[in-house]
């Protein structure tokens, strides 16, 4: 292939990663993060479609969707154990599909409509959800091997975690409250440096990654997972 054209393309994977971690940091809501993320991705590539899928809180063993591009599209919402989706996530690593696996007629399900589906990469996030993508030919998907794409997915999938904490974060204190009781709110305004004793303890008992942010993005308190992705201690993240 000609220099040129390399540099053409290499420009351009670059820009969709850039536009992609833009797209990871404009919300706390796990399902507009992933909406969001896949959007901008099915906007930059030739996809036929791209969804999302996590674990089911109710039931570990099952996935569910938590977003998927094109939205209207029909589909299955739920998926089994013995899913070639939960079996790529315990495989660890990016999982290359074609129409000629045997796996075909299962993906084929799992998006609802029948499609020209040439390849489909099947990418774990952090071993518990997945990134699932379909596309005509396989060139869409290279861009989905490499190490800065990996990265990308990473955060995503930190994205994700944070987001769902935080959600559940958010019914504990709903539920712990009395009626009418806007203490923690009003707690929380008025010491926007010092989180709630309550929501502190929270957060240090989720097993999954989670930080608190102000408005103006600074944090104020995180777990110990968190703490060993960053790689310091809270009272220097904070």
């Amino acid at each position: 292939m000609p220099k040129k054209e390399v540099s053409v393309s290499f420009s351009q994977d670059q820009l969709l990663l850039y536009e992609l971690s833009l797209s990871i940091g404009k919300s706390l809501d796990a399902h507009s993060v992933c909406h969001s993320f896949l959007k901008t991705l099915c906007s930059r590539k030739n996809l036929i479609e791209a969804s999302i899928w996590w674990p089911d809180s109710d039931a570990p063993d099952e996935l569910i969707l938590l977003a998927a591009h094109p939205v209207e599209t029909p589909r299955a919402s739920r998926l089994t154990a013995n899913h070639p989706f939960s079996r790529a996530i315990r495989h660890g690593a990016p999982y290359v599909l074609t129409h000629a696996s045997p796996e075909y007629s299962e993906l084929a399900a799992a998006i609802g409509r029948n499609a020209p589906i040439e390849t489909c990469i099947l990418v774990p996030l952090d071993n518990r959800g997945l990134l699932a993508l379909y596309a005509p030919t396989a060139t869409e998907l290279s861009t989905f091997r490499t190490d800065a794409a990996i990265d990308i997915v990473e955060r995503l999938s930190i994205a994700i975690q944070g987001g769902l904490s935080h959600a559940r974060l958010k019914q504990i204190e709903r539920a712990s409250r009395p009626d009418g009781d806007t203490s923690v709110q009003a707690t929380t305004t008025l010491n926007p440096q010092d989180p709630p004793p309550l929501l502190r303890a929270l957060v240090q008992s989720m097993p999954d990654l989670v930080w608190i942010k102000d408005e103006n993005g600074r944090f104020l308190a995180c777990n110990k997972r968190f703490e060993h992705y960053f790689g310091a201690p809270e009272n220097e993240i904070i």
